[in-house]
């Protein structure tokens, strides 16, 4: 028998199912995830670390556009969780996010554009070669 809590709001977040359990995540709370195998590992700001069996393409089409993007075959950030850019890694704090080569062009395009939609807020990202 399946037991849900629906006091959440399914436009902010999404299930996923980790064993036998669903576990819902808010997008706001996830920072990447990281392809391993056939799992993907869920990271998420001060909570426990999720993984499901699913891959990085199914992940971003249950993921708002937009708000995350894939830089690399393993991997994919939250916009908002970048600190810097590098010419191949991405900064989320302490933690390094390699760029991969065949996303390196899409990654600049997306954070230069989300940069100049931005240029007011106080919130910056360093750019650097």
């Amino acid at each position: 028998m399946l037991f849900l809590k629906m006091n959440k709001n399914l436009s902010e977040g999404l299930f996923i199912k980790e064993g036998r359990t669903l576990v819902y995540i808010a997008y706001k709370n996830i920072m990447w995830a990281e392809a391993e195998g056939n799992y993907i590992t869920i990271h998420i700001y001060h909570h426990k670390d999720r993984i499901t069996r699913t891959t990085l393409t199914q992940l971003m089409e249950r993921l708002p556009s937009g708000k995350f993007i894939r830089v690399h075959k393993s991997y994919l950030v939250h916009n908002a969780s970048v600190t810097e850019i590098h010419s191949n890694v991405l900064f989320l704090g302490q933690k390094q996010i390699p760029i991969g080569r065949s996303y390196k062009k899409s990654v600049g395009e997306h954070f230069a554009v989300m940069l100049a939609q931005n240029k007011s807020k106080s919130n910056s990202v360093l750019i650097s070669e």
